[in-house]
């Protein structure tokens, strides 16, 4: 199955609002990025940019929460980005 690709408004664990953004393949997320404050959180479910920040533990993707769809190529420049910040 292809993957698809969403953001939504999001606080961080310490309170600042930002954007969550996630790949999602057979109805569970496989990557994410939260950008607060001008830092880019990625994580997988084997890695991730900072441990405050891990890999999500609902998995488990709930279309309600999301409020835009977004490309495939918008998620991968994001990522890159985000990996960039190591």
């Amino acid at each position: 199955m292809r993957s698809r690709f969403f953001k939504a408004n999001s606080d961080s664990p310490d309170g600042e609002s930002g954007v969550f953004y996630c790949e999602v393949r057979d109805a569970e997320i496989v990557r994410h990025v939260g950008v607060y404050a001008g830092v880019m959180y990625w994580a997988t479910p084997t890695d991730e940019y900072d441990e405050r920040y891990a890999f999500t533990d609902q998995p488990e993707f709930d279309r309600a929460e999301y409020h835009a769809e977004i490309t495939a190529a918008e998620f991968e420049e994001l990522w890159r980005a985000a990996l960039r910040q190591r």
